[in-house]
This record gives C-alpha cells, sequence and structure tokens, in this order.
C-alpha cells in the first residue's frame, strides 16, 4: 500500500534518497531535468511524495505557498508546481492522490487563518489541464476559453507579482509564449500529441507549442468541494 509523505522542500532534498528519486522521475519525461528542477527548487518550497510500500519513492507533486493581494485584501497563494510521475507508473492515477492530500492541506490551513486560498500553475499538457479541469470546482480558464471577471484580477495579480507579464500573449493574456526553459522527452511529447489527437483542447486551439516553451496560465480558488473530486 503507497503513502503519501508531506515535506518541506528542503527537507526533502536533504535526503539523499529523496533527492535522487526526484531527479531520476523528472528525468523520465524532461530532456533537461536539471534546467527545470534549478527553476522548481526556487519556486516550491513543500513536496508531496507518493511512497510504495517497499519506500521507493513513485511519484511527486511540489509546491510553493506566498500571498497576493487582491482588491486590498490578503490571499494565500499556492503555485502548483511540478508533478511527475515515474515512466513505469504512468497512467496509473498516482498524481491525483498528490493533489488531492494538497486540497486537504489547503482547507486546513483556510480553516486555521480564515482566508480563501487562490493558487495559480502553468502547463502545455493537456493532459494536466484535463485533470485539473475535472478536479478544480473554481479555475479559469474554463475549457472553453472564457474567464470571470474575478479570476482575470487574480491572473493579472499574480503574473505582476511573479514577473509573467512580458511573456503574456495580447490575444490571450492567460497563454504564456516562449516562457519555459524545460523540454518534454520524446516519449511524454508523443503522448501529449496523441491525447490532442484524440480529444482536441483549449491549448490546441491557442497553439500552445510546448517545444517553443509555451505555457497556459490557470488560476483559481480552492474551495472544500474540491475534496470530493
Amino acid at each position: 500500500m503507497r503513502q503519501i509523505l508531506s515535506l518541506p522542500l528542503e527537507e526533502a532534498l536533504g535526503n539523499r534518497e529523496y533527492c535522487q528519486a526526484i531527479a531520476t522521475i523528472t528525468g523520465g519525461s524532461y530532456v533537461n531535468p536539471d534546467v527545470l528542477l534549478e527553476q522548481e527548487f526556487v519556486k516550491n518550497n513543500h513536496i508531496y511524495l507518493s511512497v510504495s510500500e517497499t519506500g521507493q519513492v513513485e511519484a511527486f507533486f511540489m509546491v510553493g505557498w506566498s500571498t497576493v493581494q487582491l482588491e486590498g485584501a490578503i490571499f494565500d497563494c499556492v503555485f502548483l508546481g511540478l508533478s511527475a510521475t515515474s515512466p513505469e507508473f504512468k497512467a496509473k492515477g498516482l498524481v491525483s492522490p498528490l493533489y488531492t492530500r494538497y486540497f486537504s492541506d489547503a482547507q486546513s490551513r483556510a480553516d486555521i487563518t480564515g482566508r480563501p486560498v487562490s493558487w495559480w500553475f502553468h502547463t502545455a499538457s493537456p493532459i494536466v489541464a484535463g485533470m485539473m479541469w475535472h478536479m478544480m470546482s473554481d479555475i479559469g480558464p474554463s475549457p472553453d476559453g472564457t474567464m470571470s471577471d474575478i479570476k482575470m484580477q487574480l491572473l493579472e495579480a499574480i503574473q505582476a507579482k511573479f514577473g509573467l507579464v512580458k511573456y503574456r500573449d495580447p490575444s490571450a493574456p492567460y497563454v504564456l509564449r516562449r516562457i519555459a526553459k524545460a523540454r518534454y522527452d520524446a516519449d511524454e511529447t508523443a503522448r501529449i500529441a496523441a491525447r490532442s489527437r484524440r480529444h482536441p483542447s483549449l491549448l490546441t486551439k491557442l497553439h500552445i507549442q510546448e517545444e517553443d516553451g509555451d505555457r497556459m496560465l490557470f488560476v483559481g480558488q480552492f474551495h472544500p468541494q474540491d475534496l470530493g473530486n
């Protein structure tokens, strides 16, 4: 039976076994994992690990807690960072429980502080986007590309705070062009291409080119009902 470990990122990286597993798993999906991890270690401060009965790390999910100001109020804000699964366990549903554990932690923090928890992430993967559209009750853009005014304000606040404005596509403010240095490996690229052919998504429509470093930026707020998805 697998267990989920929730650790400060610094503590996980201080464990040689966990650190090596994170690097190995990342290398199973990206051609330049060292570049990606260098960026992710700066943006994130917590990690969830899916660990097998034998102690093997099979998947992980990093997050970065901070705050953002919106309409004069301070929100806890979480960057939903890198998640990855060992190649032999892909499509086995190991990442979803890690997200669910994060949802639970976010609810606990909201209960303690009385403040809502906002979140953001960017991706070029329609697989990741599809999972999040399914799991999150309050997410923008929606699958048809629409965004509420409050989500647009949240998006603009996040773009301003984290230096993303210069990458913004004028025709679609939630599209970031040439922002990412990391690149998916051939197997992951093929998996995404196959998914896009079977189920064209908003990312396909807006020509998110992973190989050029394009990403789509998603924002939202956590709600208790997300725990049931």
